[in-house]
């Protein structure tokens, strides 16, 4: 699967839980949300330098073991106590991370090759004024995947790819079949001829004996 996928469908995955509050991209909004809010960061890609190689329909693929590293940050009001209130996001997130490792969701993210390795949950109170305060428990969750590539140049999309399609439904990736539907990525990179050519596949490989007389 290509990161923007993996991106989607942990955005559902984590609403999915978060059905009462605020789910939001940290990079994508203007303004933090009104309380209750949850705020995704999904940085530091990685990707191994040597991958698998398999055999495809049409063309060799190389199997990339991927990492990414989701952090997710609970910003709440608390819990009501007495005349005040108690933070409750580190209670929350924890709720939230046995979720993550249920039998249900535990066969979701298997199917879809998604291994999900839970970081330190860690309290962070930030004060707002005299009257408001602020609860916020962030947490950091290490999640790997496959990526797959195909072609010479690594960017053609093979169909065995995963695909994200929403609702926790993924499909086969649909492979360029020409020019017209090719596009270029949001920055502007790649080439139809990149993706169109394949890879040299060596089926036989002639070999000459030689005697040695000596």
């Amino acid at each position: 699967m290509r990161l923007y996928d993996l991106k989607e469908y942990l955005f559902d995955l984590v609403s999915n839980y978060f059905t009462h509050t605020n789910v939001v991209w940290a990079n994508e909004v203007s303004k933090k949300p009104a309380l209750p809010a949850v705020m995704l960061t999904l940085r530091n890609p990685r990707k191994e330098s040597f991958p698998m190689i398999v055999d495809g329909r049409n063309d060799e693929i190389r199997a990339y073991q991927c990492s990414a590293t989701l952090e997710i940050n609970i910003f709440s009001k608390g819990g009501k106590v007495g005349g005040g209130y108690s933070d409750d996001t580190m209670a929350d997130m924890m709720d939230f991370l046995l979720y993550l490792s249920s039998p249900e969701i535990l066969d979701e993210l298997c199917a879809a090759n998604i291994c999900i390795d839970e970081g330190n949950v860690q309290p962070i109170p930030t004060l707002l004024g005299e009257s408001k305060t602020e609860f916020r428990t962030m947490a950091e969750l290490d999640v790997h995947y496959i990526q797959l590539a195909s072609g010479a140049y690594g960017v053609k999309v093979p169909p065995e790819e995963k695909v994200y399609a929403g609702n926790g439904i993924w499909k086969p990736a649909s492979p360029v079949e020409d020019e017209s539907e090719w596009k270029p990525t949001s920055a502007g990179g790649g080439a139809y001829d990149y993706v169109s050519t394949s890879t040299e596949i060596i089926e036989e490989a002639e070999t000459e004996e030689v005697k040695n007389n000596g």
